[in-house]
């Protein structure tokens, strides 16, 4: 079943504005899709980040993503999180930019580079929200979106060993230092 209608349904790659123009949604579907999974079945997997998927799964559902194609990850009975976690990673990992340029991700980095998460002044956290409201409503829903879920993550740390050091090392790794101090932030 066709979940898009346009004749360029690639998502992967491509910026956020133009995958969820293919999506008609304000989020990426693949990332709606995992992470909705993960939220309700992953969360309390040790290792959720961490340990590697399986490449020729992950490169399958991707495939799928690409083409169009319907892949909901509860009807397929997908049991592996670190599947799922591994399409969220893949998926950030290929996007051309998540903070709509570079200016702004500079001018985020200054901030994080400058100060620690729990040192962040008012004026800072002000100036974060304000960059944030300046992106296209396709980053900002994206990025509300992934710290949502990163919190939820960083809640259920007693289950998943993802205390505070690990959940902020792991995401500085895989999503970049920004994103992963912004997600304690908003």
């Amino acid at each position: 079943k066709l979940l898009m209608e346009h004749t360029d349904t690639t998502v992967f790659g491509v910026s956020l504005e133009e995958a969820c123009f293919r999506c008609c949604s304000l989020i990426p579907t693949p990332l709606v899709q995992a992470v909705s999974w993960l939220n309700a079945k992953g969360v309390d997997e040790e290792g959720l980040y961490r340990v590697n998927g399986c490449h020729q799964t992950i490169q399958a559902y991707k495939a799928r993503f690409d083409k169009g194609l319907k892949v909901d990850f509860f009807a397929e009975d997908e049991r592996l999180a670190e599947n799922v976690a591994g399409l969220v990673v893949r998926y950030l990992h290929d996007l051309p930019h998540l903070f709509h340029s570079k200016e702004t991700y500079d001018r985020l980095a200054k901030i994080f580079d400058e100060t620690e998460v729990d040192s962040i002044t008012t004026e800072q956290r002000d100036e974060i929200r304000e960059l944030v409201k300046s992106f296209p409503p396709e980053n900002r829903e994206t990025i509300h979106f992934l710290a949502a879920h990163f919190q939820l993550v960083s809640q259920h740390s007693k289950n998943n060993k993802m205390d505070n050091y690990a959940f902020q090392t792991t995401l500085s790794i895989m999503f970049g230092k920004t994103i992963a101090k912004y997600s304690d932030i908003y």
